[in-house]
């Protein structure tokens, strides 16, 4: 008698109103993350497209004294273009307009006049340098995307190319000691960039660039590493999540 007695006190203590209420509780519960689960695939991917404008230094530094005559710190005039496809990825290149590292010595020689003047003109013969860097980053957001950490890798270019410094709009031909020298190596950059608003950014940068000497200077021989250090304006277009 008291096994059947206890086993109806069980059986009446359930409630199936009580049940029903507590299950539609935890679906009420439920209902704000399962909506927010089916929504995320919907959201617009994280595209951003940046180009950015600045000012900097360019100074070369070999292993060796040898490597090192003749080179000198010039400023330079930077360009770059990239795109973040997603928040910790990002991939660009620059091109810098740089003075005359290598320190080649003004020449000056008689050059043919094919427009814009006539006759033989003297003119100087100047040295026009370039960099042209390619490179993949990570990038550590902070503070809701107001200050981005990135640092990275990739690869260099540099360019040394001499020409007539032509007055106005003439053309001169007849350039045969006119010379071009070019090498290329690995690139690191590390960069700070702070952004006010998601469509402006202001940023500071340090690259490290690593090549041949000889390739730049007769006579030198050896690695050298150029150290590129500027800041730029930056202006960002594209969708956040």
């Amino acid at each position: 008698m008291m096994t059947l007695t206890t086993g109806r006190a069980v059986r009446g203590n359930f409630n199936p109103i009580l049940g029903a209420m507590m299950i539609l509780t935890l679906l009420i519960g439920s209902t704000p993350a399962l909506r927010a689960a089916g929504e995320a695939p919907t959201k617009a991917p994280y595209s951003v497209v940046y180009g950015d404008f600045g000012f900097g230094g360019f100074s070369p530094h070999a292993t060796s004294a040898t490597a090192s005559a003749g080179f000198k710190t010039v400023p330079s005039i930077d360009f770059g273009l990239g795109v973040r496809p997603i928040r910790y990825l990002q991939a660009g290149m620059s091109l810098s307009i740089l003075g005359n590292f290598s320190g080649a010595a003004t020449q000056s020689a008689s050059f043919q006049c094919t427009s814009g003047c006539s006759g033989t003109e003297t003119r100087n013969i100047v040295p026009r340098s370039l960099l042209f860097t390619s490179d993949a980053r990570f990038v550590l957001p902070l503070f809701r995307d107001r200050l981005l950490v990135s640092a990275g890798g990739g690869i260099a270019w540099l360019q040394v190319s001499e020409a007539p410094q032509a007055v106005g709009n003439e053309q001169l031909q007849g350039c045969y000691t006119c010379q071009g020298r070019r090498g290329h190596g690995p690139t690191e950059v590390v960069e700070l960039s702070y952004l006010p608003n998601q469509h402006v950014g202001f940023g500071v940068h340090v690259r490290n660039v690593q090549t041949n000497s000889g390739a730049f200077s007769s006579g030198a021989n050896g690695d050298l590493r150029f150290l590129s250090i500027g800041g730029s304006v930056s202006l960002r277009f594209g969708t956040h999540h």
